[in-house]
């Protein structure tokens, strides 16, 4: 859980107001073994609410999820930030996919950063029936075939699908094992 005293004031920094009763923090689901994701909240006060994301370099986990200082490599630690500051993100929205909006980015006095995103509702891909999911897969695809040639920045990975598939440990002899 981050520090709420430091949550609260960026909260009312962001909204420009204090929140009567003072501010809630609501864990969300995500992948707690990346090493760049310190964590993610829902954030609740004064009527209002966010998402706070923050993103580290310093988490311990193991090798396979590690962040990593390079820019090019498939999990560096800023580059999420770069997105949404860039507005990469956006060219996700003719493609029927829309990323929440950045209302702030703080970086923080022991060097992680805190992206304060809307709170966008809506269903989590859990409850989704399958025609959805190949339904946004299609999406993601042309997306990302969006961000091709002439969208390179230096923080932009290269080869991602070959060095995140040869970071993982899974044993060869689960190719012969039909029940894996």
């Amino acid at each position: 859980m981050p520090e709420v005293a430091v949550a609260e004031a960026e909260f009312r920094e962001i909204f420009d107001s204090a929140a009567p009763g003072g501010t809630t923090l609501v864990p969300l689901t995500h992948n707690p073994s990346n090493g760049v994701t310190e964590g993610v909240w829902r954030v609740k006060g004064g009527g209002r609410s966010a998402v706070l994301k923050v993103l580290t370099r310093t988490k311990e986990t193991n090798v396979a999820w590690a962040a990593s200082n390079d820019p090019r490599h498939w999990n560096f630690w800023r580059r999420e930030a770069y997105v949404y500051q860039s507005g990469l993100a956006q060219v996700w929205q003719r493609h029927g996919i829309r990323a929440p909006r950045l209302l702030a980015c703080a970086e923080r006095p022991d060097g992680d950063l805190a992206l304060w995103l809307e709170d966008v509702p809506g269903e989590p891909a859990t409850a989704w029936p399958l025609a959805r999911h190949v339904e946004h897969a299609h999406r993601l695809g042309a997306a990302q075939g969006a961000v091709g040639a002439g969208e390179d920045r230096p923080w932009l990975s290269q080869g991602f699908l070959r060095d995140y598939t040869a970071s993982k440990t899974t044993g060869q002899d689960l190719l012969d094992d039909d029940e894996a």
